[in-house]
């Protein structure tokens, strides 16, 4: 038996999110990963906001929240990944990791691979596909998706928060662990 009350989910990609989910498994809340625009050699980057980072984490306690936080995996560029893509996404995951210790949080890292095995077969390119399906079945569908009221084609139709959904399950991936449950979903696909 754990003594948390709250279950932090963390993927700490730049399109990522961070999510709460309750003792019981229910889904709290989410926002996406808090960033910054700024100029870089001529054109717009996305940083990580590592004030409001900070601030999020202040807003729990160290001693009855626990947080799980998905390790990064350097892409390759035959996968989208660059150098400059690829330092971020291993800064952001530091900054969390330095932040949590210095708070005095109690964390664990996971690597993607391993929760998405506790909820879903992977299937080369379906991984947000599958924790989309699997993050409906197990929470309220309005904490990670959002409507599209720019012009275009997409205009009022609902997008879903992929790093929200990500955090979500990462969240209830560490839940489940933490208090000694069978972390793997009963007739997964």
């Amino acid at each position: 038996m754990s003594d948390f009350k709250n279950y932090i989910g963390i993927d700490t990609g730049l399109e990522g999110g961070i999510a709460l989910v309750d003792a019981d498994g229910k889904a709290q809340w989410a926002v996406d990963m808090p960033t910054i625009e700024v100029e870089r050699g001529g054109s717009t980057k996305r940083k990580y906001d590592v004030m409001e980072m900070a601030r999020i984490l202040k807003g729990f306690s160290p001693t009855d929240t626990f947080v799980t936080i998905e390790e990064t995996t350097p892409r390759s560029s035959y996968i989208g990944g660059n150098s400059y893509g690829n330092w971020f996404l291993g800064a952001g995951f530091l900054v969390w990791v330095g932040m949590l210790i210095w708070a005095s949080y109690r964390f664990v890292t996971v690597d993607p691979q391993v929760w998405q095995k506790t909820f879903f077969k992977q299937q080369k390119g379906m991984s947000k596909v599958n924790a989309l399906r699997v993050a409906s079945e197990l929470f309220d569908k309005a904490l990670f998706y959002e409507r599209l009221f720019q012009g275009g084609p997409n205009k009022g139709k609902p997008k879903f928060l992929d790093g929200r959904v990500d955090a979500f399950l990462i969240a209830e991936y560490g839940r489940r662990k933490t208090l000694g449950l069978d972390p793997y979903i009963k007739g997964k696909e």
